[in-house]
């Protein structure tokens, strides 16, 4: 305890000693950092796609509480089929909030039902948990990948290049959903960790000649230049100098993926992969609705369907946002 005292003096010293010399240092950021809430105030799309993702990546945060699951349950992921209510195996309309009974239990869904008894609202907010995960792991191995070899291979160039991106065509030139459907026919896997490989894998192609663009146009900067001028080696100068001037593609192109990666999982959910058709994610449960759209159970698909919708906006409001905050042609 006295030796944590002591660090914490000895630290309060330090900047005291050197307050001078710090704020100097601050200051240009904490200016930098109100300019870009100025910008993102000032536009109406940006704080529009802000508040989507804010209030939907809430929810997953907050599912436990929004939409406990029963006391039977062994995994929340999973939905629960439920036919007490009422008529059974059939379709259940949204109560909103008129779902508890004069007995004062409950006695319907919030957003209705799908045909196997399945409660909307509960694999809504669940699902987002699911849509949350994919969406973050493929988007961050994915750009993790696409940057390294995009910047290794617009620094070389030549023959290098030349490889790597007669590979990245290879991939480009098959459409994402069928090479997606074509991995997990090949793996016979359909479980939700395959469908993110095959997200992984048909993701990062296309990322990667954006970086690789940039890195060709970095490579030619008189600093980099003299970088090499200095005797710096090659790696050096990839992950000090070349990759951190991609960072604002890399941050745009990252943020709208985390929209475009969900609607890939919603399609192939859809097509009835990935975890079982009891797993909370917004593909599956629009796909319970689809041989109903015509009998008038519209809740069925148009609840799911709405949230896929916020999410894929949200995020693509927000990336398109961050590009005009970061790009230096905007500021002004």
């Amino acid at each position: 305890m006295s030796i944590l005292i002591i660090l914490t003096f000895s630290y309060v010293g330090y900047l005291a000693y050197n307050w001078d010399e710090l704020k100097e240092g601050i200051t240009p950021k904490i200016d930098e950092f109100k300019r870009t809430l100025y910008q993102v105030r000032k536009n109406p799309l940006t704080m529009l796609g802000l508040f989507l993702v804010i209030s939907l990546v809430s929810v997953a945060f907050f599912a436990p509480w929004l939409a406990p699951p029963s006391e039977s349950q062994r995994d929340p992921m999973r939905m629960e089929e439920h036919f007490s209510f009422n008529q059974p195996r059939n379709f259940q309309p949204p109560c909103y909030f008129s779902c508890t009974a004069d007995s004062g239990e409950v006695d319907g869904y919030i957003l209705g039902s799908t045909d196997r008894g399945y409660d909307i609202y509960y694999g809504i907010v669940w699902g987002s948990r699911t849509s949350l995960d994919v969406a973050v792991k493929v988007v961050f191995t994915g750009t993790f990948i696409a940057v390294v070899i995009g910047a290794v291979s617009g620094y070389y160039g030549g023959r290098v290049d030349d490889i790597v991106m007669r590979i990245t065509d290879v991939f480009i030139a098959i459409p994402g959903l069928v090479l997606a459907l074509a991995i997990i026919a090949v793996t016979e896997d359909t479980s939700i960790e395959m469908l993110m490989y095959a997200l992984i894998i048909v993701g990062w192609p296309g990322f990667t000649r954006i970086i690789r663009a940039e890195a060709l146009r970095i490579r030619k900067l008189p600093y980099i230049q003299a970088a090499k001028a200095s005797g710096a080696s090659d790696f050096r100068i990839i992950f000090k100098h070349v990759i951190p001037n991609c960072i604002t593609s890399v941050i745009v192109i990252a943020t709208m993926d985390m929209g475009g990666i969900v609607l890939s999982l919603a399609a192939l959910g859809f097509l009835g992969f990935g975890g079982g058709p009891d797993l909370a994610e917004w593909g599956k449960l629009v796909s319970f609705g689809q041989d109903n759209i015509l009998l008038g159970q519209w809740w069925s698909f148009f609840f799911p369907g709405l949230v896929i919708a916020l999410w894929a906006l949200g995020f693509y409001l927000l990336g398109d946002g961050i590009r005009d905050i970061l790009d230096p042609k905007q500021r002004n």
